[in-house]
């Protein structure tokens, strides 16, 4: 399903932090979103998910305009959300956070566990642990998993590389790959770590103070310079849709 971002402006309170964000991603394809801390890019997802009110501009999924939708109905027509630092219930054991997982509003379709655990097979022999117990990087696994079972088409994954050791990095990308070639999944990843992101997507957009100011190839990601509070690139162009 098409996801088509017009001049979207965005925000907290009276302060605004998206100027005008265009772009479009094609059914089940994995763009990343890249740029410095505090350039608007977990404003973007989380605008997206219905977390935070759209201030102007337009926002569809196949057609359907979402902007005034709440995060709720926008998980009905097709999104999936893991946010930065998702820690998911720590009191509940692993099958019992998927389990909670699986509970969906009238129209949609959840998983069944045996279905997702073939999805994520690492995830099964920490059925009876805590939540709470488990390594960051098997935390994030988890959070993607709850998010794929209720059947998304778009995942929108913001920072899943921090604090999660490369090893463990490298395996959350090979996941979000197989999970993009068995179930064509759209993928919307966010992250710092250029290295994940360039082995996931195909492009990568470039966000500065709230715009999109590049398009970058995946295998370009190394040209950028993201340190130092600037963006700078010996290959990126003007950006267009």
């Amino acid at each position: 399903m098409t996801l088509v971002v017009e001049n979207l402006i965005s925000g907290y309170g009276a302060v605004p932090v998206l100027h005008g964000i265009t772009f479009r991603q094609e059914p089940g394809e994995i763009v990343g979103i890249v740029g410095n801390n505090g350039m608007g890019k977990t404003t973007l997802l989380k605008t997206l998910m219905g977390l935070l009110a759209t201030k102007g501009g337009s926002t569809s999924f196949h057609g359907t305009d979402f902007a005034n939708l709440p995060a709720h109905r926008r998980s009905r027509i097709g999104f999936g959300y893991v946010p930065q630092g998702a820690s998911g219930f720590p009191n509940l054991s692993v099958l019992e956070s998927l389990q909670l997982a699986t509970v969906v509003g009238p129209g949609g379709r959840a998983k069944g566990i045996d279905e997702i655990l073939e999805l994520f097979p690492e995830l099964s022999k920490y059925l009876n642990r805590s939540s709470s117990a488990l390594s960051g990087g098997e935390r994030q696994m988890l959070s993607i998993a709850r998010a794929v079972i209720r059947s998304p088409k778009l995942l929108l994954l913001d920072e899943l590389s921090e604090g999660v050791q490369p090893s463990i990095v490298e395996k959350l990308a090979e996941r979000l790959v197989h999970l993009h070639a068995t179930e064509n999944i759209g993928i919307l990843v966010v992250d710092q770590e250029l290295g994940f992101v360039a082995s996931v997507a195909k492009r990568a957009l470039v966000i500065h103070k709230g715009r999109i100011s590049h398009e970058i190839s995946a295998e370009r990601l190394s040209d950028l310079d993201l340190l130092g509070g600037s963006i700078r690139s010996s290959s990126c162009g003007s950006f267009s849709t």
